[in-house]
């Protein structure tokens, strides 16, 4: 499980309606407990960004970097849906939930 401050989901919910009309994603740093940190905003490059998301590598790396830095590890990847009705994860979102 995932502890998240409430300026963290302020700051997801900010990039969410900043990228709209296209999706956003990101990473959520922190603790080894589970306690998350940092928020990391990843720019989508994706050729269908309204419907989809890719996060740019060179950002992914950066934000992978200022992890190890703050001494942070990585608890999770978010991204948004503003064209879906129901906030639940899609089928692409099922099938691709894994991370390297």
């Amino acid at each position: 499980m995932i502890t998240l401050q409430q300026a963290h989901v302020e700051e997801m919910y900010a990039h969410a309606r900043e990228a709209c009309p296209a999706e956003c994603c990101g990473l959520i740093g922190g603790g080894a407990g589970g306690t998350a940190r940092s928020v990391y905003r990843l720019r989508n490059v994706a050729r269908e960004r309204l419907v989809t998301y890719e996060a740019a590598p060179e950002d992914l790396f950066d934000a992978q970097r200022q992890m190890r830095a703050r001494g942070e590890q990585l608890l999770g990847i978010y991204h948004s849906h503003p064209r879906s009705v129901d906030p639940v994860p899609s089928g692409t979102d099922v099938r691709m939930a894994y991370y390297p």
